[in-house]
């Protein structure tokens, strides 16, 4: 029996709570959990179901195929081209079995039609890499692209990322004269991260304008920075080859960094 003189206060709280969150904050809770357990939401109530399928942002990393058999893989893939609906601007992909690659060229188209602007995409480590389709040049509104263990020969019609301010390449392996191609053609770019296979030798020619960050490590012949008049931050890591600029000295690289801040060269660059 409540004590004399004391209201009591009874707290009442709607018969669904989960069903009557605007559709902004069940969106930002979806994007924070892992895909399988923002897929499971679909019981919680009438309104979360399929709810997930309209979230832009999609993560298929180890959380998800841990413990998994390669078909799992698929089923989940096919599950997302057949019931998303929306744009996708957030995309990661870690590839885990190397013989899982006949979905990808729905998955990019998938990508293509839906808007895709944040790309990640980790490929399992082959001893020939997985070569990038032609269809992949086509995602025309990337901002920010990611790619890991695979090779990259874009065709001769490819017309560059307009949009593209960040790039980072991990183990991949192009030919050199077609990546002065792909960076010229990326008028934005602002950040640069290079690892590239040990197999390769070159030139590497660097033009971007926007570029404000080159983190580098490979090997490398000659690395020449054309027009790079914002470059604060510069890291080299040198895996082998000949000096820069085919001189015994850093001057003339040092001489186009007209901007920079933050310079880093490892042992192997300095000695």
């Amino acid at each position: 029996m409540a004590p004399v003189g004391r209201k009591n206060c009874i707290r009442t709280l709607p018969l669904d709570i989960l069903g009557n969150l605007p559709d902004d904050v069940i969106d930002h809770i979806l994007i924070r959990m892992p895909l399988q357990d923002a897929v499971r939401t679909s019981i919680l109530s009438r309104k979360w179901r399929y709810t997930w399928c309209r979230i832009p942002q999609l993560t298929l990393d180890r959380t998800l195929w841990k413990m998994h058999q390669p078909a799992y893989f698929e089923t989940i893939i096919r599950h997302i081209l057949n019931h998303h609906r929306g744009p996708v601007k957030h995309f990661t992909l870690l590839i885990p079995y190397s013989e899982q690659f006949s979905y990808l060229i729905q998955l990019l188209r998938f990508l293509i039609e839906n808007g895709i602007e944040h790309l990640n995409i980790k490929f399992p480590y082959r001893t020939t890499p997985y070569k990038l389709p032609a269809l992949f040049f086509k995602c025309v509104l990337l901002r920010h692209l990611s790619l890991e263990d695979c090779s990259i020969n874009h065709p001769t019609a490819y017309t560059g990322f307009d949009r593209l301010l960040c790039l980072k390449l991990y183990n991949v392996t192009i030919e050199y004269t077609l990546f002065g191609t792909l960076i010229s053609q990326c008028p934005l770019l602002e950040q640069l991260v290079l690892l590239l296979s040990d197999n390769q030798s070159g030139v590497i020619f660097i033009d971007a304008p926007k570029l404000k960050s080159l983190d580098f490590t490979g090997r490398v012949w000659a690395i020449s920075l054309r027009n790079v008049p914002l470059l604060a931050q510069v890291s080299f890591a040198f895996r082998g080859g000949l000096v820069l600029e085919a001189i015994p000295d850093y001057t003339r690289v040092l001489e186009s960094l007209s901007a920079v801040e933050h310079l880093h060269l490892d042992n192997h660059s300095l000695k």
